[in-house]
């Protein structure tokens, strides 16, 4: 149990740092898909 504790305590922080690098990469992205999709649905509606 003890060297169960130690793993977890060690990959902890991997764990998080990986987190919040997906974080970064996917969410900035997938707010400009949305942005951009939001502006060709309008532009289709105009004409």
């Amino acid at each position: 149990m003890e060297t169960a504790f130690i793993n977890a305590r060690r990959s902890f922080k991997i764990f998080w740092r990986e987190m919040s690098w997906e974080m970064r990469r996917i969410i900035p992205a997938h707010d400009m898909n949305v942005e951009l999709g939001h502006d060709i649905i309008q532009s289709d509606r105009v004409h």
